[in-house]
């Protein structure tokens, strides 16, 4: 069986296209994202030694949640992928509490909150994080889909513009790839404003 490999999660072509493209590419963000901080945790170079025991809490919690969103991403029951991203969101709260400034935490409670169709509650996340730490692309591409999904286009165009102005200099094919599928939105979304005159 065919597999895709990034940043070491492997998923099955089957289990890939159980899912529907914005929820395959916000689960994507998120691998990448607990990926990302699995490395920066172990290069110690984001901890607060001031307050080791609650980096070492703040670890746990974050593994916690992010065991849990993965968990999900392999589930092919619904019901059970549900449970288990509601399951996460307090996960990552707490998480959130000890590390307030944790953009990757952030970003993942965000995302699961969007994912569990919270999306009042996602875009009041990605927003707060957008304010706090406007170099963070992914919550600029997370809240244009929420933005696109309630119809607000010119919004939706606005954020996917910042997200690819921040990633118009990372190399390689996925980062290509990302570029070309953001454009191929907002050129989408420009023509569903024409028609909507």
């Amino acid at each position: 069986m065919l597999t895709i490999s990034i940043s070491g999660i492997h998923f099955s072509v089957k289990e890939v296209e159980m899912l529907n493209r914005k929820t395959l590419v916000i689960l994507l963000t998120i691998a990448i994202l607990v990926a990302s901080a699995t490395t920066v945790i172990a290069s110690s170079g984001r901890r607060n030694h001031k307050l080791p025991q609650a980096n070492e809490q703040w670890e746990k919690l974050y593994e916690q949640a992010s065991g849990l969103v993965i968990e999900a991403l392999y589930s092919q029951d619904e019901f059970t992928r549900q449970q288990l991203l509601r399951q996460a969101i307090p996960v990552f709260e707490e998480a959130l509490t000890l590390a307030p400034d944790e953009v990757n935490t952030w970003n993942n409670l965000a995302a699961t909150l969007y994912l569990v169709g919270d999306k009042d509650n996602a875009l009041k996340e990605y927003t707060a994080l957008i304010q706090a730490h406007p170099e963070v692309s992914s919550a600029y591409l997370g809240r244009g889909h929420i933005y696109e999904e309630k119809g607000e286009i010119r919004k939706a165009i606005q954020d996917y513009n910042i997200y690819l102005h921040l990633i118009a200099d990372r190399p390689g094919d996925v980062a290509n790839q990302n570029r070309m599928e953001t454009q191929k939105l907002i050129d989408d979304l420009k023509k569903e404003l024409i028609r909507r005159r």
